[in-house]
């Protein structure tokens, strides 16, 4: 058995480049001739908006050759009632606190979003299934650095409540990254969002294809080759660097040109000059590449004039002796000492 299984669109009326990455994936699985695509919670950004859209995610579902799974997550969790048609093709895991079903002779679980602890939801649970199918976050000190303070408190996933309870377990909620880990003999599976939702998406986007039966498990990370993902571009300024800083800038905007790329820069420090107008100058370069991406951010508010310090001699002098320093170093040594300098002036 092959599944396709991805999560968290949250598509939007305001947003129809996602409903293009929905289509995308249905095309992928008619291409990878898969039996079942398991969309794990979060397919639309509101219940409000699937309203708005469930016509046409209708149509986009009757293009696929396989049968889809929907599982409601905590922004669409009233989206999937019985009066609402997805097509002949889906089926709707809205059961509550689980539902068990058998395809090709694998057997699921799927844990609809509810407001309790995952623990809850499956303490009736009987016997332990090939595939659970959930929408929460898990709580494994790994992933941390990945999780968004929006990712914390929705439906807890803890890692006893899945080692060797199941053989594979399809989640949903974390957006910011592809997600593939190992707890002895199950494997934990977030794809993250196939779209760039914000900013902490800074890898390409990503499903993952799974190949199932009695005896294996073959997981596979196929990239989403039409979805932007969010690149971090740090830069930190300093006296005499002004200049170069801005070149930097220009430079590696103009290297992302023609890439599935949406920049997100960072500029902060100190400049000997004026707050306002370097700060202009960064903002010009952001509007002469704004037709060049679909979006740019920018946060340069962590800039600081030191004209007042670099009139004391001795910190005049101590910028002057660090010149032969490599400008990773010198940010590295002025970082740490030039708000000490403060005190002294």
């Amino acid at each position: 058995m092959v599944i396709l299984h991805t999560a968290d669109l949250h598509l939007t009326s305001k947003e129809p480049s996602r409903l293009k990455v929905l289509e995308w994936i249905i095309d992928k699985a008619n291409a990878s001739n898969v039996d079942c695509i398991i969309i794990a919670g979060d397919l639309f950004d509101s219940d409000t908006e699937a309203t708005i859209l469930r016509t046409e995610v209708r149509r986009i579902f009757q293009r696929s050759s396989s049968r889809l799974l929907l599982l409601p997550g905590n922004h669409d969790v009233e989206s999937y009632g019985i009066n609402y048609d997805y097509g002949e093709n889906v089926h709707k895991c809205t059961k509550r606190p689980f539902e068990q079903f058998i395809i090709n002779d694998i057997t699921f679980v799927a844990v609809p979003f509810q407001p309790t602890k995952f623990s809850e939801c499956v303490i009736d649970l009987s016997e332990n299934p090939d595939v659970f199918i959930a929408h929460g976050t898990l709580y494994d000190l790994s992933i941390l650095p990945v999780l968004n303070s929006e990712d914390i408190g929705y439906m807890p996933i803890y890692p006893p409540d899945l080692k060797n309870h199941c053989r594979i377990a399809l989640l949903g909620h974390i957006h910011s990254a592809y997600l593939e880990l190992d707890y002895d003999k199950t494997k934990i599976i977030y794809p993250g969002a196939p779209i760039s939702l914000n900013t902490k998406c800074r890898t390409p986007r990503k499903i993952s294809l799974i190949e199932i039966d009695k005896k294996k498990i073959v997981v596979n990370s196929i990239e989403v080759d039409i979805a932007q993902f969010w690149k971090e571009m740090s830069y930190f300024v300093f006296p005499g660097n002004e200049e170069k800083v801005l070149n930097q800038i220009e430079q590696e905007l103009n290297g992302f040109v023609g890439e599935n790329i949406l920049p997100s820069i960072t500029v902060q420090g100190f400049i000997a000059g004026n707050e306002g107008e370097f700060k202009k100058e960064i903002i010009e370069i952001k509007e002469r590449y704004r037709k060049e991406f679909m979006e740019i951010a920018l946060d340069c508010n962590e800039i600081q004039s030191w004209d007042r310090v670099l009139k004391n001699p001795f910190v005049r002098k101590f910028v002057e002796r660090t010149q032969h320093l490599p400008d990773e170093l010198r940010m590295k040594i002025f970082q740490l000492i030039f708000p000490h300098f403060v005190g002294m002036v």
